[in-house]
């Protein structure tokens, strides 16, 4: 078998590659042991957390950086505290892919590489979100992700005084 059939959330199907396939942590392990290779009904593997736009832009990704090295270490043992990780260098092709999306798109590309444990994909692509809310403040980023100020007056004075701390 060289494709695996996989069902996004709202019913489109994909035929994927093996490969691409291994690449998403959440398939590895039960590609690696053959489970699912004798499937001869066919039946997808039906992801009901991740919609057909997300899933043509996971595999987009996933077949651009399929031979990239970074998404190849073991990140199980990489640490994200190290400088390794504090310069995490967004490629060019990257940037431009992640900031075409609009910003729910992007953050349903994060839920989903998280979800498919896509570690390299979920930090570049939550790199790129911070770099959307860096030096924004509060009402701006709330205008950003069309959030609504729904606290008081009274509790946003008490999470000032609780988060005091953590003013620049």
């Amino acid at each position: 078998m060289s494709s695996i059939l996989i069902e996004s959330s709202d019913g489109k199907r994909f035929d994927i590659k093996i490969e691409i396939a291994k690449s998403f942590g959440a398939f590895k392990t039960m590609l690696d042991f053959n489970i699912g290779e004798e499937n001869s009904s066919n039946e997808p593997i039906t992801l009901k957390e991740v919609d057909s736009f997300t899933l043509s832009k996971i595999i987009e990704w996933s077949e651009r950086h399929l031979h990239d090295p970074r998404t190849q270490c073991d990140y199980e043992k990489h640490n994200h505290n190290d400088e390794e990780y504090e310069d995490l260098e967004i490629d060019a092709w990257d940037e431009n892919f992640l900031k075409n999306l609009t910003h729910n798109q992007l953050f349903e590309v994060i839920k989903a590489a998280n979800f498919l444990d896509l570690k390299f994909l979920f930090d570049v692509s939550c790199e790129v979100a911070a770099q959307l809310i860096k030096g924004k403040n509060t009402e701006q980023i709330r205008e950003l992700f069309g959030e609504v100020n729904d606290l008081t007056p009274e509790e946003e004075e008490n999470i000032r005084k609780e988060f005091s701390w953590c003013k620049r």
